[in-house]
């Protein structure tokens, strides 16, 4: 079972959330649950099957589900503090002063800023992303040919 931080995230709380704590607020979500079976998500004995499980417990501790699972060490409260809009502004500056001539260059500009925030994603959102990324590549080629 792959190393998650349940009890880390648990520890970490002020003052230290309980096994007995955390099953209540996961109760209060709709979710049935024991200390027992939250002793075993953190001893990495035994994994939530259910998306909605990492889902409430990522919502409790306000980080992401891919922070809770360690997939990533950036945690959620980061990302949504991180000032998009002026980087966004930024970027469209850029963009407009390039006259849209270097695409290659615009394109990993893109890629570059966009990955960080990208592996953050559940799976199926980065399958969407990527689809619709290749719709867009698509409709560029079409536009000049």
């Amino acid at each position: 079972m792959a190393k998650n931080r349940i009890k880390e995230l648990r520890n970490s709380t002020n003052p230290k959330t309980t096994l007995k704590e955390l099953s209540e607020k996961l109760r209060e979500k709709g979710l049935s649950f024991t200390d027992s079976q939250l002793s075993q998500y953190e001893q990495g004995n035994r994994s939530p099957r259910n998306s909605e499980i990492w889902q409430a417990l990522a919502e409790i501790f306000n980080v992401s589900v891919g922070y809770l699972l360690g997939n990533t060490d950036m945690p959620k409260d980061i990302i949504e503090n991180y000032n998009y809009k002026q980087e966004i502004n930024s970027f469209i500056k850029d963009l407009d002063e390039s006259n849209y001539k270097n695409w290659d260059l615009i394109e990993k500009s893109i890629y570059l800023q966009c990955i960080q925030a990208i592996s953050l994603l559940s799976v199926e959102e980065r399958k969407f992303i990527n689809e619709y990324l290749w719709a867009l590549l698509e409709k560029r080629s079409s536009e000049s040919n």
